[in-house]
């Protein structure tokens, strides 16, 4: 199984440059830009608890990516290009965090349709790649951007597992199980 990263030397040193760099707070977010660790508009109100063991990532919460242009947001999955690729959320667990991407591979329509293929790659926060999934795309509620998708692992640990995966509210919701686990939302604190 292959740890998240949580410490300073991480991301190849891009925080203690960070941290070596700033001398005021109003240059941290030029200097996260220029160190290519930039900020993301994450909404906690809708993170999810998932038990993602059997892919390598352990118990994880999901943080989404808002749906917006806002700077640091995403568009809806749903209305991403061909080829076109999306940080999508964080994983977080107890050893750190790691972002989700999703490129949707095939399709001409927008919204997305049924049958249209992506892939999802969890990233450590140094580029490694954790996990590599791909499937097909199933909307199952057109008017309300809720779909799913039974991705394959193709590349990290369990090559070869399904892990269904669904979107809610134009893919702005996220969960993902293993085997018969639902996902749980995250309650107060």
């Amino acid at each position: 199984m292959k740890e998240i990263d949580n410490n300073l030397t991480s991301l190849d040193g891009r925080l203690g440059r960070l941290i070596e760099s700033v001398d005021h707070p109003d240059q941290l977010d030029a200097m996260t830009q220029r160190l290519g660790i930039g900020a993301a508009l994450v909404n906690c109100n809708a993170a999810s608890v998932m038990d993602l063991a059997d892919i390598g990532l352990g118990q994880v919460v999901h943080l989404p990516v808002q749906v917006s242009d806002r700077q640091g947001g995403r568009k809806s999955l749903y209305f991403i290009n061909p080829k076109e690729r999306i940080r999508a959320g964080f994983f977080v667990n107890g050893q750190g965090a790691a972002e989700r991407y999703v490129t949707r591979e095939t399709g001409t329509s927008f919204p997305a349709a049924t049958g249209d293929i992506y892939t999802e790659e969890v990233i450590s926060m140094t580029g490694e790649v954790i996990v590599k999934m791909k499937g097909k795309l199933e909307v199952i509620d057109r008017s309300k951007g809720h779909g799913r998708i039974e991705y394959e692992v193709i590349e990290g640990a369990r090559i070869g597992a399904l892990v269904s995966c669904t979107w809610w509210a134009w893919s702005f919701y996220y969960s993902a199980s293993l085997g018969l686990q639902a996902p749980q939302a995250v309650g107060p604190l």
